[in-house]
């Protein structure tokens, strides 16, 4: 069943907003989960050795990420011209991209975390951390963007 055919026949979300993502927002939201799990990926493995995320630094670190998620939430929803309806969609589909291959790397190439294996559940637990924040701002914010319409 083609995109448009799914649009007609009830893929609606609560607010009646089409939650189906064309094809080449799909293909962008994937993309974009891939690009900025591998930055966030080496962005870790160049500052946790510095120890940016140890005891009191950890909590600043982690509470960063709320807006830097909203800040780029924003970014994608102007570049992809996401609707209300989208937004979680996309932030799922590119959250699921960079989850399995933060799986693959973690699995298969933990040196690309950084040479020290000590760091590298560290590492990984903060990009976890990342995309749980990343999918709740989402979908407060498509319930923000959808409130506002009512």
């Amino acid at each position: 069943m083609a995109y448009a055919e799914n649009t007609a026949d009830g893929d609606k979300g609560a607010a009646g907003l089409s939650v189906l993502l064309p094809p080449a927002k799909l293909a962008a939201a994937i993309g974009l989960g891939v690009g900025l799990w591998f930055v966030a990926a080496m962005w870790m493995r160049y500052s946790v050795p510095m120890g940016f995320y140890g005891g009191s630094a950890g909590v600043i670190s982690f509470a960063a990420f709320v807006p830097v998620a909203w800040g780029l939430l924003q970014a994608i929803k102007l570049m992809l011209r996401l609707t209300p309806g989208e937004v979680v969609s996309a932030f799922a589909v590119g959250t699921g991209a960079a989850t399995l291959c933060d799986g693959t790397a973690f699995t298969w190439f933990p040196t690309l975390y950084g040479p020290d294996p000590a760091l590298h559940t560290v590492t990984a637990a903060y990009i976890l951390w990342g995309a749980g924040v990343g999918l709740v701002v989402a979908y407060a914010d498509a319930c923000w963007m959808v409130s506002r319409r009512g």
